[in-house]
């Protein structure tokens, strides 16, 4: 079989890999989708906002914002530091994919989330990484983003506080199961470890959500500095 049947494989492989942590992200993605109606957001804007921005912990932080009419810069700003670990995976990503077209490299930065990262690091500790095998994971993960926002936005009044449903927590849970992508032998546990701490400090001594930010930048500096020894 040509090289377009080994991309179909690839492609189906990454979204079946990708399945579970996708059913947990159809789960927040609802709790996204109510909250945003209770921001004040329609059905159509709530859908709009995941189909072209993608990103859950942004579009989380931004709610509030849109509730209290915060200017537009506030909003870009905020959501834009969150979104700075992207930087850190797509420099990491890039070492592992090699020889990819620009137009595959946008696909592969645009579909970037912190589940699909996880899983395809994880594969390429293993085995060669493909970008067909990336896209599959992220088409995966933005059907059941995409599909649970509009569950949510469009049911939001009769399916009441995402709380009563433990879709709060859902959230946590993806993040933890994460976790166990990294947790391999000691270099894994030395930079959770490092990162734990350092985000504990920052929430007592750093302003609003930077701690997020000197956390991964901290955990990373950790685990490279433990690649070169």
């Amino acid at each position: 079989m040509g090289g377009g049947g080994q991309s179909r494989r690839e492609w189906l492989h990454g979204a079946r890999d990708t399945a579970p942590l996708a059913l947990s992200a159809f789960a927040y993605a609802i709790g996204f989708g109510v909250l945003a109606r209770a921001a004040g957001l329609t059905v159509a804007e709530t859908s709009l906002m995941s189909a072209l921005v993608f990103a859950g912990a942004s579009q989380f932080a931004a709610l509030p914002l849109f509730s209290a009419a915060a200017v537009p810069l506030t909003i870009i700003a905020t959501t834009a530091a969150i979104n700075l670990r992207h930087l850190l995976m797509g420099a990491s990503l890039t070492r592992v994919l090699r020889g990819v077209s620009r137009p595959l490299l946008a696909a592969v930065a645009f579909g970037l989330s912190d589940e699909t990262y996880a899983l395809v690091m994880g594969r390429a500790q293993r085995q060669p990484l493909s970008a067909a095998y990336v896209l599959g994971s992220f088409l995966a993960l933005y059907v059941a983003w995409n599909a649970g926002t509009g569950l949510g936005a469009s049911l939001g009044a009769l399916l009441g506080p995402p709380e009563r449903y433990g879709l709060d927590f859902a959230v946590t849970a993806v993040f933890i199961a994460l976790l166990t992508f990294f947790l391999e032998g000691r270099p894994g546990w030395t930079v959770l470890g490092a990162a734990a701490a350092i985000s504990i400090g920052g929430v007592l001594l750093l302003p609003g959500n930077s701690h997020l930010i000197a956390a991964g930048l901290g955990g990373s500096l950790v685990g490279a500095a433990l690649e070169r020894g």
